[in-house]
């Protein structure tokens, strides 16, 4: 085997070898048994930002750069945001490690962390990237308003230019994903107020190539709660592939934006106990732009994404956290803590389906744990009264064993 096939290998290839299954411990959410590189893998060591984008800079698709983080690394990469391609950024996170570290501490609407920067974000994974076995924190994991819930954040104060401004001062995406071939697996990734990952691959809507399918899996993904915003994982364009990962302390734990060439698949993985809305998500267009009024265009109206697939899946909260609790947001207030909040809510029509199968909610019933906005009149109902969402063989009302999806 080549040098560069062995590299690739790492890059594209399964998560372990024999026996690597996952388990909770030190670094739970169904952390790898053994870090999936080592650092005998590795190309480069890097414990300073300088190495860091050093190493980064090397990287070619010929010879793909392996950056190893030592497991008392903490990288402080606060004000500065780049482009990964042809790379992989690993460490130690296990069950018995929880890996070494990269932190921003940078933040706000014009930040290198939000759309300040040559990127989207931080850290954009583009083709050929990987990210695994590594600690990921944004600038908001300390405690702000509740010291029950790190990472949560009000809508702050005033009228709605005043809340918006306390807002945009607290902006941060940690990862951007703009390639099919990106993965993120075996991280703990939190702290990132405004989305941990957003995904934004090329667009595929009537074109032959089919979607993008990046892969984010065995990760622990959690306090990423700011008010109106707040996602651990958003789609905008492609279908990300979301596996055997912990999502908590987010407004919504997944989220979408609504165009026909967006949608996620997650499957045997654990969502809550808390949240400041409801858990799996998927916007309509016209919540977000006006949309065109034809039902067959990408950007339609009532469009909420192509196809939604959640599987095998447990969702252990049904309240809105009861942080901040009061009824008027210009007192920086969230008007909805203590109240009962679906599961899986579904805004518009996907332009194929939204397929919920396996999964475990705490919701008494399933009109409870699912729910849809707007259903133009030109799209039938089915017999459960949604229109292309399909729930089979799902389990309600569950208060014990708490065990991820049905066998």
């Amino acid at each position: 085997m080549s040098a560069t096939s062995g590299c690739l290998g790492l890059l594209f290839g399964g998560s372990s070898g024999g026996g690597n299954v996952s388990a909770g411990g030190v670094g739970s959410g169904f952390a790898y048994e053994q870090p999936a590189i080592t650092r005998e893998d590795a190309t480069h060591i890097a414990t300073t930002p300088d190495q860091f984008d050093a190493a980064l800079d090397e990287a070619t698709r010929e010879n793909p750069s392996i950056v190893w983080l030592p497991a008392d690394a903490a990288i402080n990469y606060s004000g500065r945001s780049r482009i990964v391609t042809n790379a992989v950024i690993a460490s130690s996170r296990s069950v018995n490690h929880p890996g070494g570290l990269i932190y921003s501490n940078t933040m706000g609407g014009t930040s290198e962390a939000y759309r300040g920067g040559p990127v989207d974000g931080v850290l954009e994974l583009g083709s050929n990237s990987r990210m695994t076995g590594v600690r990921y924190r944004g600038p908001t994991s300390a405690t702000w308003n509740s010291q029950w819930y790190p990472g949560y954040i009000p809508f702050g104060s005033g009228n709605a230019a005043q809340r918006e401004e306390y807002r945009s001062q607290r902006h941060s995406r940690g990862l951007n994903i703009v390639s099919g071939n990106a993965r993120v697996d075996n991280c703990e990734i939190f702290g990132w107020s405004t989305m941990a990952i957003s995904v934004n691959c090329p667009p595929s809507w009537n074109r032959e190539r089919e979607q993008s399918y990046p892969r984010i899996s065995n990760c622990s993904i959690h306090d990423n709660m700011m008010s109106g915003f707040g996602y651990c994982i958003e789609v905008n364009v492609g279908h990300p592939i979301v596996q055997r990962c912990f999502l908590n302390a987010a407004r919504h734990m997944m989220a979408g934006e609504g165009l026909s060439d967006g949608g996620y698949t997650i499957s045997e993985s654990f969502v809550g106990p808390a949240a400041s809305l409801f858990a799996l998500d998927y916007h309509y267009n016209g919540e977000n732009i006006t949309g065109s009024s034809d039902p067959a265009a990408r950007d339609y109206r009532y469009r909420s994404g192509g196809l939604i697939r959640i599987l095998n899946t447990t969702v252990a909260y049904s309240h809105v956290i009861r942080a901040a609790a009061t009824s008027s947001i210009s007192q920086g207030g969230n008007p909805f803590a203590g109240n009962q909040t679906p599961a899986v809510h579904i805004g518009g029509v996907p332009a194929k389906k939204c397929l919920i199968q396996g999964c475990r909610f705490v919701h008494g019933s399933r009109e409870e744990a699912i729910t849809q906005g707007h259903i133009p009149p030109h799209i039938d109902v089915n017999e459960q009264g949604y229109g292309r969402i399909i729930a089979k063989n799902n389990q309600y009302g569950l208060r014990t064993s708490f065990s991820v999806g049905q066998p």
